[in-house]
Protein backbone atom coordinates (compact mmCIF):
# COMPACT_ATOMS: atom_id res chain seq x y z
CA UNK A 1 0.00 0.00 0.00
CA UNK A 2 2.87 2.54 0.74
CA UNK A 3 4.50 1.97 -2.17
CA UNK A 4 1.15 2.55 -4.42
CA UNK A 5 0.72 5.80 -2.47
CA UNK A 6 4.85 6.86 -3.17
CA UNK A 7 4.08 6.05 -6.64
CA UNK A 8 0.66 8.28 -6.95
CA UNK A 9 2.78 11.07 -4.98
CA UNK A 10 5.66 10.68 -7.85
CA UNK A 11 3.24 10.65 -10.86
CA UNK A 12 1.26 13.81 -9.28
CA UNK A 13 4.77 16.26 -8.50
CA UNK A 14 6.38 14.89 -12.01
CA UNK A 15 2.25 15.83 -13.68
CA UNK A 16 2.44 19.31 -11.78
CA UNK A 17 6.24 20.09 -13.10
CA UNK A 18 4.87 19.25 -16.52
CA UNK A 19 2.16 21.89 -15.69
CA UNK A 20 4.57 24.40 -14.75
CA UNK A 21 6.12 24.26 -17.94
CA UNK A 22 3.69 24.49 -19.89
CA UNK A 23 2.57 27.47 -18.07
CA UNK A 24 6.03 28.79 -18.56
CA UNK A 25 5.93 28.53 -22.14
CA UNK A 26 2.16 30.10 -23.08
CA UNK A 27 3.93 33.22 -20.58
CA UNK A 28 6.39 33.53 -22.67
CA UNK A 29 4.82 32.23 -25.85
CA UNK A 30 2.30 35.50 -25.23
CA UNK A 31 4.91 37.86 -24.43
CA UNK A 32 6.63 37.04 -28.06
CA UNK A 33 3.36 37.66 -29.82
CA UNK A 34 2.62 41.15 -27.72
CA UNK A 35 5.74 42.83 -27.89
CA UNK A 36 7.04 41.42 -31.95
CA UNK A 37 5.87 44.77 -33.16
CA UNK A 38 8.57 45.96 -31.23
CA UNK A 39 11.42 43.64 -32.50
CA UNK A 40 13.65 44.32 -35.80
CA UNK A 41 12.02 42.10 -38.31
CA UNK A 42 14.28 40.95 -41.10
CA UNK A 43 13.43 39.00 -44.29
CA UNK A 44 14.69 36.72 -46.80
CA UNK A 45 13.46 34.87 -49.34
CA UNK A 46 14.39 31.16 -49.81
CA UNK A 47 14.80 29.96 -53.79
CA UNK A 48 13.75 26.64 -54.40
CA UNK A 49 13.07 24.72 -57.52
CA UNK A 50 10.29 23.28 -56.01
CA UNK A 51 8.31 25.79 -54.26
CA UNK A 52 6.62 28.41 -55.74
CA UNK A 53 7.22 31.04 -52.93
CA UNK A 54 9.61 30.52 -49.67
CA UNK A 55 9.62 33.56 -47.00
CA UNK A 56 11.76 33.34 -44.06
CA UNK A 57 11.11 36.35 -41.27
CA UNK A 58 13.61 36.90 -38.21
CA UNK A 59 12.31 39.11 -35.22
CA UNK A 60 14.84 40.12 -32.87
CA UNK A 61 14.87 41.56 -29.55
CA UNK A 62 16.23 44.88 -28.53
CA UNK A 63 19.22 42.91 -27.29
CA UNK A 64 19.72 41.62 -30.86
CA UNK A 65 18.48 38.40 -29.75
CA UNK A 66 16.12 36.35 -32.28
CA UNK A 67 12.92 35.98 -30.23
CA UNK A 68 10.83 34.54 -33.44
CA UNK A 69 11.69 32.82 -36.85
CA UNK A 70 8.30 32.57 -39.08
CA UNK A 71 8.81 30.64 -42.36
CA UNK A 72 6.12 30.79 -45.05
CA UNK A 73 6.41 28.15 -48.02
CA UNK A 74 3.96 27.86 -51.09
CA UNK A 75 3.63 24.82 -53.48
CA UNK A 76 1.69 23.60 -56.02
CA UNK A 77 -0.22 20.92 -53.67
CA UNK A 78 -0.17 23.60 -50.31
CA UNK A 79 1.42 25.33 -48.05
CA UNK A 80 3.35 25.52 -44.92
CA UNK A 81 3.66 28.13 -41.93
CA UNK A 82 6.36 27.88 -39.27
CA UNK A 83 6.74 29.64 -36.16
CA UNK A 84 9.75 29.06 -33.86
CA UNK A 85 9.89 30.64 -31.17
CA UNK A 86 12.97 31.42 -28.43
CA UNK A 87 14.07 32.51 -25.18
CA UNK A 88 17.88 33.55 -24.59
CA UNK A 89 18.92 31.79 -28.13
CA UNK A 90 16.96 28.61 -27.16
CA UNK A 91 14.29 27.08 -28.81
CA UNK A 92 11.05 27.13 -26.96
CA UNK A 93 8.08 26.03 -28.81
CA UNK A 94 7.38 25.25 -32.32
CA UNK A 95 3.96 26.33 -34.21
CA UNK A 96 3.58 24.26 -37.77
CA UNK A 97 0.76 24.61 -39.74
CA UNK A 98 0.23 22.62 -42.90
CA UNK A 99 -2.62 23.31 -46.14
CA UNK A 100 -2.30 19.84 -48.45
CA UNK A 101 -4.52 21.34 -51.23
CA UNK A 102 -7.21 18.44 -52.84
CA UNK A 103 -5.24 19.16 -56.21
CA UNK A 104 -2.57 21.47 -57.74
CA UNK A 105 -3.77 25.03 -57.57
CA UNK A 106 -3.09 25.66 -60.77
CA UNK A 107 -5.42 22.56 -61.74
CA UNK A 108 -7.60 24.56 -64.28
CA UNK A 109 -10.55 23.15 -66.43
CA UNK A 110 -8.51 23.12 -69.29
CA UNK A 111 -5.42 20.88 -67.74
CA UNK A 112 -8.07 18.47 -65.65
CA UNK A 113 -9.18 17.85 -69.16
CA UNK A 114 -5.77 17.17 -70.27
CA UNK A 115 -5.40 14.39 -67.39
CA UNK A 116 -6.33 15.89 -64.31
CA UNK A 117 -7.92 13.77 -61.46
CA UNK A 118 -9.61 16.28 -59.63
CA UNK A 119 -9.88 20.44 -60.13
CA UNK A 120 -8.33 22.63 -57.50
CA UNK A 121 -10.89 23.03 -54.80
CA UNK A 122 -9.91 25.61 -51.67
CA UNK A 123 -12.69 24.13 -49.58
CA UNK A 124 -11.23 20.68 -50.10
CA UNK A 125 -8.15 21.55 -48.17
CA UNK A 126 -7.24 20.02 -45.78
CA UNK A 127 -4.87 21.63 -42.54
CA UNK A 128 -2.95 19.98 -39.93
Amino acid sequence: MKKIILLVFIIGKLFAQDEQQIKQIRAEYALVKSTVTTFQRDATAAPDSILLDADAFYYRDRQNNIRLVELRLQRTDGRQHHEYYFKNNQLFFVYKEVQEYNAPCWMTDEAFKQGGNELYDPKKTKIY
